[in-house]
């Protein structure tokens, strides 16, 4: 430390931020204006720079800081942190470091300066510092020692309203004892605001302030006095002195300021002030992305994101504060769309229970991409593929299909959760129409008779919680249900459609099928309304049955059509001008209905009741999607009185949908509700209006958040397809269903999203176009069963203008515009950054067919692997030698009809034809076909693109899986004739190949045996009773090893027998006897291992007639071996060793047949000026007939 620095400062020189940072310095400020701040002391910042070099506080700094403590009088003080970076305009820095409380003693006043610089390292700072651009390395803690005051009562005051940002007003918050409850929210505080410039109690808000920090006494957080609790903890003439205080501040530092006060007998102390920093930031636009980006990195960091907007989203664009409360815990793994998961079978894991997996991000509801897959089960072993959620809004509803570890487990869950849904789909719809729902409409009833301002707090309260369970906690989980159960019937649905009827666009088909189911309540509102407009029913019979529902309906601070029934009667009118929503809907049923007698018409016996089942359950649960949502929306508008009277009695008004669920509730208790959030979150709202978030928020993408991607004169935008069809009109930009005016007839509706109240502005629509929604959202499903060509285009209502005519093309995906331009609009075809592919132009699936093949030519290979293993492994006879003999069986007859090459020219073309005629007849042919055409399609569309494009990658990932498929299926005859095709090549080269050839009859043949030397016994020859076949006469048959063991034996003896060398010379008699020992161990180490075989031979005469002989060696005690001789063209080769069993005396056999001087060549016509073998003449043969077949036959 420099010897000019020291160690402490009194606070009224405290005037270098850098030596005594934010806190001290704003001290020193304020008691040099001679304003009421308690004095004391700082320890600067050289000194905690020193002490962290040094590990610990040096002797003479604590001797300089005991000194300064000795000189204020030793007295209780207040330890505080005092940063370099507090307190400051851009960061306050408010509760990111230590502060402690009466302090008393020298060695507890060094204790609390260690500890406010450990705060130093607390958890979220470093985040904090990073957020608001200081530099961690560069901040440094001075500590402030100011005596304690023992305050009454303390809180703090700002000097301008934190909530909306303006000047009118000054907030003063306040609570008994000490200020450190009111600082740490601890305790609900008065509240009063005052005016700013006479300083009058403009309203105030007295709490149940259950809790204190008592001055005196036993220290820390205690139960307040009873009698102090809901009594002001200021007067008047109190209050008066704290707006007086907080202007002198304020204008002192030039800049709205937020104080900390306290009141001790009677006097009112500052106890610091700093800048109000968060004023502006809920205002600015590019400041809230900018929390948002920080945000999002620091989730990031912790294993969170991409993030998807989720399709609730479409039903509740931005949910209000109490909104998003109630529906985030209802959306976990603990809340009713848990138990509704449960219910179906999956097991929602520990990361979804209490947080769930969606989160509120600018205001909009996204999917956390990560924590999804916990809703079907803990550590779900599939993830989400984020290039198809970027490209598919319907992907982000369906279950993830990324392995990303073992999926046995949930490949059984699966099977249990469809079997499931089946078992559910039999009696839900019954059970819900006759039972559940009419008693829940009567609970419902019984309900709306309370009179809610007839009920004290704890009762409104009471039926909060008890509305918010009987609705979502256990009604909802059974009114949704049916929509899963409805997805599963899709799934089922489109499957089969796939399998049956693949020729067609099975979206398409889907769709129009779905029209075919019967009306839901949404259709019967719709055709309601019509009748109200037309004059046939009265509005408030309307409003009795559908009063319920309104636009934007999920969010509580939604109003219900019956609070607005001008805006009903407006939508009544427009119906009105258009076409019976009823007839509409019966002539797209008449259609339908037509089309599924068609495709019944077309199917197999067998498949025409599963056809049949399968739109059964289409007609009971896809209405049940609708049904479900009025009937909950019944409930669900319920909270929304409890939360609407509770608004009243507190003065909000609809401002009590800006609190959360707890606020509220804790408000309705205390009798008054915080200001400055709701303002503060109203003001954030209208911030998150201005933001432009995409759809799919990746991590490695959070720079750029915010920016547009699409440019807003592009004449063809990609579009998610919804609904097919094409419709060309006028663009009519709705925000709103209500308060349109006359939009006409045949528009094209372009909205952000659609819930049921929009269905009234689909009837004389002749297009939708979304920013959101996937296939089965409530815009989908309408649009589809109105015939209506729907899109998503994320954006839309700001992309497109209003009345400009445009062309809406759901086959496709796209929206044309400018129509009338004299420049071109490229095809979706040439387009590179469109990757919307036809569904007529991809490749069908595999169907049933091609996968049950599949799965046989898998097992078939296995099977024939496992035999071809067997056959080489094991001893010949068991099972290699038995093939030999079937295909001898089979294929030598044909050999001496038509020679050698000529069989194996029939056997290569045969076999060819076989393999072809056998993929034709097992293989998907048809399908396979097409799926060949398009593929070559695709990659001719592919190789007419820059290399690096989006369609080129899209066009080639569509057509690459065909290749495998034509692999596969012409593996399936090549899987079932493996084995045999195998064998024969094994066959060929030993019988007819042109070293195979079998003797001339008449030849000489020699025959063989390898014995055991120690077997003694006669080895006999038999030949079968053949004129020709005999013995040679200086052979003989029967014949005997010779008996080696014994002449060694006997030799050995006669070794070991003393030889008189006494006459010999010493030298000679070393030697010998060296001689004799050498040659003895050597006989000895001969004798004692196994002996190597005897031959023994015979030369037989052959008949002079081609055919098979027998020839059989017998000895006693021992299994005959039998050979076989052949000769001549008429038979096929024999082996010609015989491997006998183990432990045999005849150790093998062998067949000699005199050798060849030169085998004659196996083809070899004149005109050729080379040699064939057998193997050039089988591919020759083989190749041309299998490209003649393949042509003949189509194969693919």
């Amino acid at each position: 430390m420099s010897s000019t620095t020291p160690f402490v400062l009194p606070l009224m020189e405290a005037a270098d931020i850098a030596v005594v940072g934010g806190k001290a310095l704003n001290l020193g400020i304020l008691l040099r204006a001679g304003l009421p701040a308690p004095n004391g002391f700082v320890v600067t910042t050289h000194t905690y720079r020193a002490a962290q070099a040094d590990g610990a506080l040096s002797e003479a700094a604590k001797q300089a800081i005991i000194d300064a403590y000795a000189r204020l009088g030793r007295p209780s003080v207040a330890v505080r942190s005092s940063a370099t970076a507090e307190d400051l305009a851009e960061a306050s820095m408010a509760g990111q470091y230590g502060s402690h409380l009466r302090i008393e003693g020298d060695a507890a006043l060094l204790h609390a300066i260690e500890l406010c610089w450990q705060s130093m390292k607390r958890e979220g700072l470093l985040a904090y510092l990073t957020r608001h651009g200081l530099d961690p390395n560069s901040v440094a803690m001075a500590v402030v020692v100011q005596r304690m005051v023992p305050s009454d009562v303390a809180g703090v005051a700002f000097s301008i309203d934190p909530g909306t940002g303006t000047a009118s007003g000054v907030v003063v918050e306040s609570a008994w004892g000490l200020g450190e409850a009111v600082v740490s929210g601890q305790v609900q505080p008065d509240t009063f605001r005052l005016d700013a410039h006479t300083g009058a109690v403009v309203d105030a808000r007295i709490s149940d302030k259950a809790e204190w920090y008592p001055p005196r006494g036993e220290p820390g957080r205690q139960p307040a006095p009873p009698a102090q609790r809901r009594a002001p903890s200021l007067t008047h003439a109190q209050l008066r002195d704290i707006w007086s205080l907080t202007q002198k501040v304020a204008a002192h530092f030039g800049s709205p300021q937020d104080i900390e006060w306290g009141i001790a007998a009677g006097k009112l102390y500052l106890l610091q002030s700093r800048p109000i920093t968060t004023v502006n930031a809920v205002e600015n636009p590019a400041a809230v992305l900018s929390a948002i980006k920080h945000d999002l990195a620091e989730a990031a960091g912790r294993g969170s994101g991409p993030w998807v907007l989720h399709n609730l989203g479409e039903t509740v664009p931005r949910p209000t504060p109490l909104t998003w409360s109630v529906l985030k815990q209802f959306m976990s793994g603990s809340g009713g769309f848990g138990a509704m998961y449960r219910a179906a079978g999956y097991s929602p894991g520990p990361k979804v229970l209490h947080d769930g997996f969606l989160e509120l991000i600018g205001g909009r509801i996204y999917m956390d991409v990560t924590r999804a897959p916990e809703m079907f089960a803990a550590d779900y072993p599939y993830a989400y593929d984020v290039e198809k959620l970027r490209s598919d809004p319907q992907a982000a509803q369906d279950p993830p299909t990324v392995s990303v570890r073992s999926t046995v487990s949930a490949a059984k869950q699966s099977r249990a959760v469809y079997a499931k849904l089946g078992e559910l789909a039999q009696t839900l719809d019954r059970d819900l129409r006759e039972r559940e729902c009419p008693a829940f409409e009567r609970w419902c009833d019984e309900q709306k008779r309370i009179d809610l301002g007839a009920l004290d707090r704890d009762s409104l309260a009471a039926l909060w919680s008890q509305r918010k369970q009987k609705v979502l906690d256990e009604f909802a989980p059974r009114s949704l249900l049916p929509s899963l159960v409805a997805g599963y019937a899709l799934a089922e649905l489109k499957a089969f459609l796939i399998e049956h009827c693949w020729q067609d666009d099975a979206d398409m088909l889907l769709n129009e099928l779905s029209a075919g189911t019967p009306p839901d309540l949404t259709f019967a509102a719709n055709a309601a309304l019509y009748q109200v407009g037309i004059g046939r029913m009265a509005l408030s019979q309307w409003l009795a049955r559908f009063g319920h529902r309104g636009p934007g309906e999920f969010d509580l601070a939604a109003k219900r059509w019956a609070e607005q029934p001008d805006q009903v009667q407006e939508l009544a009118a427009q119906l009105a001008k258009g076409a019976d929503p009823q007839k509409r809907h019966d002539e797209l049923h008449t259609k339908a209905n037509a089309r599924r007698a068609a495709i019944v018409q077309s199917l197999k016996p067998a498949a025409r009741a599963a056809f049949t089942h399968k739109l059964d359950l289409i007609d009971r649960y896809l209405p049940f999607r609708e049904d479900g949502k009025f009937y909950l929306i019944r409930g669900y508008s319920l909270l929304r009185d409890v939360a609407a009277e509770i608004g009243r009695r507190l003065n909000l008004g609809d401002n009590v949908f800006y609190l959360d669920e707890n606020e509220m509730l804790a408000a309705l208790k205390h009798g008054f509700a915080p200001d400055a959030p709701i303002a503060s979150r109203q003001r954030r709202a209208r911030a998150h209006n201005l933001l432009d978030l995409p759809r799919l928020i990746t991590p490695d993408a959070l720079e750029t958040l915010g920016e547009s991607q699409t440019p807003a004169n592009a004449d063809r935008l990609p579009a998610f397809s919804l609904s097919h069809g094409f419709a060309t009109g006028p663009v009519k930009i709705c925000h709103s269903p209500t308060g349109n005016g006359d939009l006409g007839r045949g528009y094209v509706l372009v909205a952000p999203s659609t819930d049921p109240a929009w269905t009234p502005l689909f009837i004389n629509a002749g297009a939708l176009v979304l920013e959101c929604g996937g296939a089965l959202s409530h815009g989908a499903v309408v649009a589809r069963e109105m015939g209506l060509p729907a899109i998503v285009i994320p954006n839309a209502t700001k992309l497109l203008q209003n009345d400009e005519t445009v062309l809406v093309d759901g086959n496709n995906g796209v929206l044309i515009r400018h129509l009338n331009s004299a420049a071109p609009t490229p095809s979706a075809d040439e387009d590179p950054a469109n990757t919307r592919i036809a569904a007529t132009q991809i490749p069908p699936a595999a169907g049933a067919f091609e996968r049950n093949m599949a799965n046989i030519r898998n097992v078939a290979i296995l099977l024939w692997t496992i035999y071809m293993a067997a056959a080489f492994l094991l001893p010949p006879p068991w099972l290699y030698d038995p093939t030999m003999a079937a295909f001898d069986a089979l294929l030598w007859p044909l050999v001496v009809s038509i020679g050698k090459p000529g069989a194996v020219a029939v056997i290569a073309a045969g076999l060819a034809v076989l393999t072809m005629v056998m993929q034709r007849l097992l293989t998907d042919h048809e399908r396979l076909t097409v799926a060949k055409q398009r593929q070559q399609a695709l990659q001719k569309s592919a190789a007419n693109l820059p290399e690096d494009s989006p369609r080129r990658a899209a066009l080639l990932t569509a057509a690459s899986p065909v290749a495998g498929r034509l692999t596969g299926a012409a593996f399936v005859p090549l899987g079932l004739l493996l084995g045999p095709m195998i064998m024969l090549f094994f066959w060929l080269p030993a019988r007819v190949d042109r070293a195979a050839m079998n003797p001339v009859p008449g030849t000489r043949v020699g025959i063989s045996a390898q014995v055991n030397p120690d077997w003694q016994k006669l080895v006999t020859l038999t030949l079968q009773q053949v004129n020709g076949l005999a013995v040679r006469p200086d052979t003989p048959a029967a014949q005997t090893a010779p008996p080696i063991r014994a002449a060694l034996e006997k030799f050995r003896v006669t070794a070991l027998a003393a030889t008189d060398l006494s006459t010999q010379p010493w030298e000679v008699r070393a030697a010998a006897q060296r001689t004799r020992d050498d040659m003895l161990a050597d006989l000895n180490a001969f004798l004692q291992a196994p002996l190597p075989s005897v031959p023994l031979a015979w030369q037989l005469a052959t008949p002079t007639v081609s055919g098979r002989y027998s020839v059989t060696l017998t000895t006693p005690d021992a299994a005959p071996i039998t050979a076989y001789i052949a000769l001549g063209p008429n038979v096929p080769p024999e082996p010609v060793e015989i491997l006998t069993p183990a432990g045999h005396p005849l150790r093998s056999v062998k067949i000699m047949y005199p050798k060849f001087a030169e085998p004659p060549p196996f083809f070899k016509p004149a005109w050729l000026p080379f040699e064939l073998s057998w193997f050039w003449v089988y591919l020759l043969v083989y190749l041309p007939t299998m490209l003649i077949a393949r042509i003949a036959l189509r194969v693919p």
